[in-house]
């Protein structure tokens, strides 16, 4: 049996949430299903860690789809073709996206669909796109995985789609991520040896870092104190609320992007933060927030869409739009030892809910009841 996969987002170094979903279920997929050729259509070259089962025919498709109009050649034009010609007896895509019109067996993977939500938190021909094919997407996947049940729930009420056609298997997380000692060597490296809250994810809007930022203006105002703001990630769209939020800040001097880490730095980085502060306001999962958990970080976390059903009594949770209670909360955490051992003790307990076993299982499961194996 031949299974075509999507792997257009497994990118060396940067394996951010849907590429490390890629990676890490694949990683297992291939290796449950020996006896299956597994075709990974990449856009762009791949460095030989990706290929790491004797089942794994790489293709390189290019060219490179990073913009609407090249995603529409490369899911509707060239790849049904490839797909002809390697006789694909199914398509998997951990992203979601695939051509719409296929005529194959399909499996796909729906984080969430923020953008029917908040579409300007997305750059316009990009919110345009996925609103315009999302749907055509979910309609016609023969089976459609997300990574919890309020994703679930979201896409069979917003797109009327059968609820036994959708199933949903929790995130995991690298099993490098655990609790170290704060170090004196991590502060000096990256807050000039003063604590720090910490913010991980790529920077868009919908990530709420205007708040975060207005919030630890007025946690500064009230603590005098010499605590830091760092924030690791990616900038993906930084739009005129965080820009100005940032520039007028008083203690913008005390905010460090630290741009994208890697997963050994960032242990290092969560162990040694005060708290991990995630104030997204829509969310299909949250990696971040459990890979902080799994290294004994206090969290701090919105209240909307999944955070409450991943975290249960394990973080702290605020309104992310209310600015004086998110001020507060960092206090808290600034102030009392025994609350962040607390926090930090929760985390780790419920971090050990999550696993990559528990998807690869449930794609393997769908593999085998569409191929009638």
């Amino acid at each position: 049996m031949n299974i075509a996969v999507n792997t257009r987002l497994l990118i060396k170094n940067r394996l951010e949430g849907i590429g490390t979903y890629t990676f890490e279920t694949l990683a297992r997929i291939t290796k449950m299903l020996p006896n299956y050729n597994f075709y990974f259509i990449f856009d762009r070259g791949y460095p030989d860690e990706f290929i790491f089962e004797k089942n794994i025919i790489p293709i390189v498709l290019r060219p490179s789809a990073r913009h609407p109009i090249l995603w529409f050649i490369w899911f509707e034009i060239l790849l049904p073709k490839v797909l002809k010609k390697i006789k694909a007896d199914l398509f998997l895509s951990p992203e979601g996206m695939m051509p719409h019109k296929l005529k194959i067996p399909s499996i796909t993977v729906i984080h969430d669909i923020n953008f029917e939500y908040f579409p300007g938190d997305t750059k316009f021909l990009h919110s345009i796109y996925y609103r315009f094919f999302f749907k055509k997407y979910a309609h016609n996947s023969s089976k459609i995985i997300t990574v919890s049940n309020f994703s679930k729930k979201d896409i069979i009420s917003k797109y009327n789609i059968n609820k036994d056609k959708i199933s949903y298997a929790y995130n995991g997380i690298n099993k490098i991520y655990k609790p170290l000692k704060s170090s004196i060597k991590t502060k000096k490296k990256y807050s000039d040896n003063e604590d720090y809250f910490l913010f991980v994810g790529s920077i868009n809007p919908r990530k709420n870092l205007n708040n975060l930022i207005l919030a630890f203006n007025l946690f500064k105002n009230s603590s005098n104190c010499n605590t830091k703001l760092i924030i690791v990630g990616r900038i993906m769209y930084w739009d005129s609320k965080i820009n100005k939020s940032y520039k007028s800040s008083k203690y913008k001097d005390d905010i460090i992007f630290l741009g994208e880490k890697n997963n050994f730095e960032l242990v290092n980085i969560y162990s040694s933060a005060l708290a991990f502060c995630f104030l997204s306001y829509f969310e299909g999962f949250g990696i971040p927030i459990i890979e902080a958990m799994k290294c004994g970080c206090p969290v701090i976390a919105s209240n909307q869409t999944v955070i409450p059903e991943i975290t249960q009594k394990a973080a702290v949770l605020v309104n992310p739009f209310n600015l004086k209670e998110i001020s507060n909360q960092m206090m808290k955490i600034k102030k009392d030892i025994n609350h962040r051992k607390f926090l930090s003790q929760m985390g780790i307990e419920q971090s050990k809910k999550y696993n990559w076993d528990d998807p690869s299982k449930l794609i393997v499961s769908k593999i085998l009841e569409l191929l009638k194996c």
